[in-house]
């Protein structure tokens, strides 16, 4: 070969690539869109940088989104990743004011369009329900998006495809976030966490927890940005609970202070039943997070995720040598327990068992009309087939009525339970006869 055809072959193989490089990207699919979306929304503080027209009447808004509702639904996926996002993955049946939400949520998606531009997406706003959606600043400014998630911004409009912008800005490092943030960051990376607990509230556990919900007010801030809510002055019923669980998404995650950045420690559910509230598989996840919100995971651990339902540690159990807290208990000692003919009679324990607890773990503090008080997980056992979360005030429970129930924070790091040889496995804790966890 001849050393000029040498020297056009090394011009080809130099040329040929660079085509590649400037390719447009491939057509986004539909989970790849939402993330790209849920990423932009993120960087705009969840609102988007745009003018729309106001939100209709809450009559009106509410009349158009129960009848949008049924056709939201039906879009699969955008569907599912819309109720992640909000909490609501484990509803079966959704309230009127949560169908609100998802109709604010789908538009304020809809509006954000995805155009292949070179090697990334040109971000630009169009209508969804809305009729206008005028973007804020100064008009010149462009957004552009790659599939990875990273973020520009132009200060000078692109005319011609192709031509670089003459001033670019890299969002891909946003500012120092809130912990509220960081831990919205968190869910968004993992997808949920295990919250102990129903997937539901009652409303009268949300009416109750929702004076001191407010009290953070920098995480109701947040939440409020997030579901939809700001404006809001006076929440519905559904409302709270909707920032009731909210607030026990992110307060399943646990976030310690490390220099310049936080550790945090989760635990995500594997895909099962929704609802269940122990006896699943999941992952217990810990890492770095930094204040930019740049996740790095340090360890994954296969665990069986279920929730604490056990007695406080100051729980004092009945024996034949008169009340010993329950973390002070050991296999083999005697505790007084209820034989097959009902009868009062001493056995062993055969097992004692201790779980740790989530942070701001509630317990359940019992008031009986006779003096007697009770701290324990609200999903522990009584001997009726309830469970101390069940009990109302005024009900009837062990000879004497429930005087109150609160759910009241936990502050130690471990509950407590034990199993009395017999054919019941009841004792008496704090004078209360009830059943055991263990089997």
């Amino acid at each position: 070969m001849s050393m000029k055809s040498v020297f056009m072959l090394t011009i080809l193989v130099l040329v040929l690539p660079i085509p590649l490089l400037c390719a447009e990207p491939a057509a986004l699919d539909q989970a790849t869109a939402l993330r790209l979306r849920y990423r932009l929304l993120e960087a705009w503080g969840g609102k988007l940088p745009c003018q729309v027209e106001p939100a209709s009447a809450p009559a009106d808004e509410t009349r158009k989104a129960l009848k949008r509702f049924p056709a939201i639904k039906k879009d699969g996926d955008t569907f599912r990743g819309i109720a992640r996002h909000l909490g609501l993955q484990d509803r079966a049946k959704f309230s009127d004011d949560e169908k609100v939400l998802v109709d604010r949520e789908y538009e304020k998606l809809r509006m954000i369009r995805l155009e292949p531009w070179e090697n990334r997406y040109k971000v630009s706003f169009g209508p969804g329900n809305h009729s206008t959606c005028k973007q804020l600043g100064k008009p010149s400014t462009a957004f552009f998006i790659d599939r990875q998630g990273q973020m520009m911004t132009t200060s000078k409009a692109v005319n011609e495809r192709g031509r670089r912008a003459d001033s670019a800005k890299s969002l891909s490092s946003p500012g120092k976030l809130l912990v509220p943030e960081l831990r919205y960051r968190l869910l968004r990376e993992f997808g949920d966490v295990w919250v102990c607990g129903p997937p539901v509230a009652r409303a009268d556990e949300a009416e109750r927890a929702f004076p001191n919900i407010q009290q953070d007010t920098e995480t109701v801030r947040a939440m409020v940005t997030h579901l939809g809510l700001v404006g809001v002055t006076d929440f519905s019923r559904d409302q709270k609970r909707l920032l009731h669980r909210e607030y026990a998404r992110l307060r399943a995650i646990d976030l310690a202070p490390l220099a310049e950045k936080y550790r945090f420690t989760l635990s995500a559910p594997a895909p099962g039943p929704p609802g269940s509230v122990s006896g699943r598989s999941g992952l217990k996840i810990e890492g770095i997070i930094s204040l930019q919100g740049e996740v790095s995971v340090l360890k994954k651990d296969s665990v069986i995720l279920s929730c604490p339902i056990c007695l406080a540690a100051t729980a004092r159990i009945d024996t034949p040598l008169g009340p010993v807290a329950v973390r002070d208990l050991r296999l083999g000692m005697l505790v007084w327990t209820v034989d097959a003919n009902n009868q009062r009679v001493a056995m062993p324990i055969l097992r004692i068992a201790a779980a740790s607890v989530p942070v701001e773990h509630l317990m359940i503090h019992l008031i009986f009309s006779d003096g007697r008080e009770l701290w324990a997980s609200p999903g522990h056992p009584t001997v009726d087939g309830r469970t101390l979360g069940d009990l109302r005030e005024n009900d009837l429970y062990d000879r004497a009525v429930i005087k109150s129930a609160d759910a009241v924070p936990y502050g130690d790091t471990r509950t407590f339970d034990l199993l009395p040889a017999g054919e019941s496995g009841f004792y008496w804790a704090n004078g209360v006869l009830l059943a055991s966890t263990l089997k």
